[in-house]
Order: C-alpha cells, then sequence, then structure tokens
C-alpha cells in the first residue's frame, strides 16, 4: 500500500501516544507527510472563568475560558509534533478542528486527501461515547481512507 499522506488524531492520552508512534514509524518508513490533528470538542466562552477572576487580578492577566481551551489544545499539537520530530519524522504539520470528534477528523482526512488515518482505540470520551460507541468506531464506518486503530 503506497501512502504519501498519513493523518494522526491526537487528545494526550496514552492511546493517542501510541497511536503517534505508530503513524511516525509508518511516516517515515514511507516518507509520507504526517499531519497531526488535534479536535476540538468544546469552544468555550469568550469570558474570564470565575476561578481565574482572582489569579487575573493578582498577576493582571486576562485569559478567556476559550483563549485557555484554543492554548491547551495547541499544547496538546505541539507536544506530539515535538515527539514526532523526536522520533524522526521530518514532513509534519499539526492541524486544530473544533467539533464532533469523528464527524471532524473525517473530514479533514478528506480534505487533507490523507491516504491513512491512524487513531487510538480509546480516548478523551464522555457520556456521548458511553451512550453512542466510541470516536474510533464512528471513523472505521466514515471515513473513505484506510483507518487504522491503535491498541
Amino acid at each position: 500500500m503506497e501512502a504519501r499522506k498519513i493523518m494522526v488524531a491526537v487528545d494526550g492520552t496514552e492511546h493517542s501516544d501510541k497511536a503517534l508512534d505508530f503513524a511516525c514509524d509508518l511516516s517515515k518508513s514511507k516518507a509520507a507527510e504526517l499531519v497531526i490533528a488535534h479536535v476540538q470538542t468544546e469552544h468555550g466562552a469568550p469570558v474570564v472563568p470565575d476561578e481565574l477572576k482572582r489569579f487575573g487580578e493578582v498577576e493582571k492577566v486576562k485569559i478567556t475560558e476559550d483563549q485557555m481551551l484554543r492554548m491547551a489544545a495547541n499544547d496538546v499539537l505541539n507536544e506530539a509534533q515535538r515527539k514526532a520530530r523526536g522520533l524522526g519524522v521530518t514532513d509534519s504539520k499539526t492541524v486544530l478542528c473544533e467539533g464532533d470528534p469523528a464527524g471532524s477528523l473525517v473530514a479533514l482526512a478528506s480534505s487533507e486527501s490523507a491516504d491513512m488515518l491512524v487513531l487510538g482505540s480509546r480516548g478523551v470520551t464522555n457520556l456521548d461515547g458511553l451512550l453512542f460507541g466510541s470516536t474510533s468506531q464512528a471513523v472505521e464506518h466514515k471515513a473513505d481512507c484506510t483507518v487504522v486503530v491503535v491498541h
């Protein structure tokens, strides 16, 4: 199988780290571009959370909930890209999406013309995931490209 572009979903969990390791090995062996993707499921409000108001007063910093969530998401991506570079991947980029994880990953894989989408078998989940099934299951059913679920 020829893979010119491999996309990997990361969320900072142990399963996501295993998926990243697998995708990095494959990217190196196939000389494929690696697209590292993270889906931010909540946008957050453009207000300072009550928990941070006092911190903001003392430190003279104003950070809103949406900024905090965006920074956390970018941290996940930046750490994954650092790890990929450390593992010898030379051609990579990061992409941050927002919305439903399965739908966002499938849409991004399509728009990136990814030959393969790699993701962990478990990730950060909520009640919907417990009731309606996992992101990896949904991606397997909806994606047009090859999907590899790493356990």
